[in-house]
């Protein structure tokens, strides 16, 4: 992930069009389209870091818009990269995690070792109230955002167990601060101990907490 109006170093792999072998010297040259705009050159020369791979430093101007696409030229060969940018950076955002109420019945608490697990029974209905602060301690306004929670197994992060979307998820508070998520019954009927979620803020590409997220099989009562 790459921030807005932030220089940057990038990376990308050049190989020659005829064998297809990775180019390691010569002179390169690159230039930069910001949001579909005309290419322009690019401030400073791509250097060969090694087996083909090259960098090049992208000045804050650079990177001043929301899709910053690349084209890089050699005698032997081309390359092409597209990058998307983020105004706020995943660890730039201080994480504060609070617990909603619970819609159903007796569910396991937060873990006070680790504010950022969320915890419900297998089978059960609940809402997570959600409130994130900015690395200044204050409150995240999420007015105008597209959000979206999402599940996933620790081992294969790509992908997703379940998702809430933004039509299901609730912005309340004073200060538009509190992103209400109900996970239902439907995304509950399996237990999982190792699942991770994240809260993606999709209108700046970011997310905005994560923690692991426990779905804990509920012991029944006999007679």
């Amino acid at each position: 992930m790459y921030k807005k109006n932030t220089s940057a170093l990038v990376a990308f792999a050049l190989c020659s069009r005829y064998s297809r072998a990775p180019i390691t010297a010569g002179t390169v040259t690159g230039t930069v389209s910001i949001d579909a705009a005309s290419p322009v050159a690019l401030t400073n020369t791509p250097a060969h870091a090694g087996d083909g791979t090259w960098t090049v430093t992208l000045t804050a101007a650079e990177m001043n818009g929301d899709e910053i696409a690349l084209a890089f030229t050699h005698a032997a060969g081309e390359a092409y990269r597209t990058i998307r940018t983020t105004t706020r950076l995943v660890s730039e955002v201080a994480v504060n995690v609070t617990l909603g109420a619970v819609q159903s019945i007796a569910s396991p608490g937060q873990r006070l070792s680790s504010p950022r697990t969320l915890e419900m029974h297998q089978g059960e209905q609940r809402a997570f109230a959600l409130t994130f602060q900015d690395a200044d301690g204050n409150p995240v306004d999420l007015s105008g955002r597209t959000l979206r929670f999402v599940a996933h197994d620790e081992n294969t992060p790509a992908h997703a167990v379940f998702q809430v979307d933004h039509d299901a998820i609730t912005v309340s508070g004073t200060g538009n601060e509190i992103a209400t998520v109900v996970v239902g019954t439907t995304e509950s009927a399996t237990a999982h101990t190792n699942l991770r979620w994240a809260l993606w803020d999709l209108t700046n590409d970011a997310v905005l907490g994560y923690g692991a997220f426990h779905i804990v099989s509920a012991a029944k009562a006999t007679s």
